[in-house]
């Protein structure tokens, strides 16, 4: 389904319709999420190659998450819906993208690069807001950091009382 949903993304983005494109976005994200989810559940056959398994399905839904954020604010903006002027100049997907990442169900997969795919784009929305001096989006950026971090640690943790349960 992910593949399917980026050759479909492929194709859409060249028609130059980010509702279209953000769609397709949405197949990838949804399907994203749940290979986080299956990957983190239990070891995969063979065994030594669950962590390689599981890190590459984290950096790639990371990847997905963001760009399905950014493309659905494009949307929105194209068509209409929202003007950026009216969140401080600032693409939708700046104050999107912090507020859900750190919510996010992949994060109680607990697959460490799914998180850090996080964290590198909440500090590329940080450092464009603070070139374009939208103190506001720092903050949110930084607390989405904050929260996105104590998340992954509470998961990890309750991870490792249960396996000494």
């Amino acid at each position: 389904m992910l593949y399917l949903g980026g050759a479909l993304w492929i194709a859409l983005a060249g028609l130059d319709n980010s509702l279209a494109t953000a769609g397709a976005l949405l197949l990838m994200f949804i399907a994203a999420i749940d290979g986080v989810l299956t990957a983190g559940q239990a070891p995969l056959p063979p065994h030594w190659t669950t962590g390689l398994t599981r890190a590459a399905v984290g950096l790639y839904a990371g990847w997905v998450t963001a760009a399905f954020f950014l493309n659905a604010s494009t949307a929105l903006v194209d068509s209409d819906v929202v003007q950026a002027d009216q969140l401080g100049g600032r693409s939708p997907s700046s104050w999107w993208l912090p507020l859900c990442w750190p919510t996010s169900p992949s994060c109680a997969a607990d697959i460490l690069t799914y998180s850090a795919a996080g964290l590198w784009a909440l500090l590329g929305i940080g450092v464009t807001a603070s070139s374009d001096g939208t103190t506001e989006v720092i903050w949110v950026a930084a607390a989405a950091a904050a929260l996105l971090v104590i998340t992954t640690f509470m998961v990890r943790l309750r991870g490792m009382q249960s396996q000494t349960s």
